[in-house]
């Protein structure tokens, strides 16, 4: 499948890669699965994690999907001696699940996800990585519907074709907010949460200030638009941070005392600091401790007693 994406790209010179870069893109490839059917489960309209699961041919032995472990652009992932076309698989697992999900035709078999994993492999054979499988939205999503046309899948290869282009537009919206690049700081994020040893990995998010519930929750809508259900939105709940509530629970231990308080205010000023490093990715966590800092220094304690009600 050479042609759908224009050849090979022409060899590129080794370059120096982060061995710590490296170990972290080996475990997306090899370790994801429990925390990854968790963030689908919250896309999906049904919320039901065995349609998932089906989907994507879980093994229960490695509680883990098939149809990206044993995809084969994982086994070119393996064989290939360029480090840099390595780490380039980096987004593949989590972009090949989520297109899966785009099940317009109604069906949790396994089939549909194979067609996305053949397209993605002709496209993991040309070197692309996550910013260049951006840029080739139109041509990925032409090639996914050529194909499950030919499978059988569709009939109607230009519907199908709108549905996987804005399907892969709400998938990047969900990356970008995660991993948007392939720095290892983001990256070890998301092998954190799609982990196999991942059970909420809502929480790794919070805890790296990141939030993609809107962003799920549009990706959500969609399926149920382009799948005939009828769903009503989410409500969008305001929940804190179990790192916030944790320095609350120490100053109502210390019983508000003047010395508990000053603690928590430089405690809260050095982790605003911090994150202002990766702002405005970590902006909904800033504001949290920015808020509860000013709770804080008010001594408004009757509110600060309200974050546990």
């Amino acid at each position: 499948m050479k042609f759908i994406f224009g050849g090979k790209k022409k060899e590129e010179k080794k370059s120096s890669i982060d061995p710590e870069l490296r170990r972290i893109v080996g475990r997306i490839m090899s370790s994801h699965g429990e925390g990854l059917y968790q963030l689908l489960v919250r896309a999906s309209p049904d919320g039901d994690v065995e349609k998932i699961k089906k989907m994507l041919a879980h093994n229960e032995a490695y509680n883990a999907p098939e149809v990206t472990t044993k995809s084969k652009y994982r086994k070119m992932y393996v064989e290939t001696k360029d480090l840099q076309h390595k780490i380039a698989a980096a987004h593949y697992p989590i972009l090949h699940t989520f297109l899966a999900l785009a099940y317009h035709t109604g069906s949790h078999s396994p089939l549909t996800a194979s067609v996305v994993g053949d397209i993605l492999t002709a496209a993991y054979q040309t070197k692309a990585d996550y910013s260049e499988l951006k840029k080739r939205k139109e041509t990925l999503a032409r090639a996914i519907a050529k194909r499950a046309k030919e499978r059988g899948i569709t009939t109607d290869e230009d519907k199908t074709a709108k549905v996987v282009e804005t399907a892969l537009d709400k998938a990047f919206k969900i990356i970008d907010k995660i991993a948007p690049d392939h720095k290892k700081e983001n990256l070890a994020i998301l092998t954190r949460a799609i982990s196999a040893s991942t059970d909420d990995p809502f929480v790794v998010l919070r805890n790296a200030g990141i939030d993609i519930e809107p962003e799920l929750e549009e990706f959500r809508q969609f399926l149920a638009e382009i799948s005939g259900k009828k769903i009503e939105e989410k409500p969008k709940l305001q929940i804190i941070p179990p790192e916030v509530l944790a320095i609350v629970k120490g100053l109502k231990f210390a019983d508000y005392s003047d010395s508990a308080l000053k603690r928590a205010e430089e405690e809260l000023l050095s982790k605003i600091d911090s994150l202002l490093d990766s702002y405005p990715k970590t902006a909904r966590l800033i504001g949290h401790y920015a808020a509860l800092l000013r709770l804080i220094q008010r001594k408004d304690f009757e509110k600060l007693e309200e974050l546990f009600e």
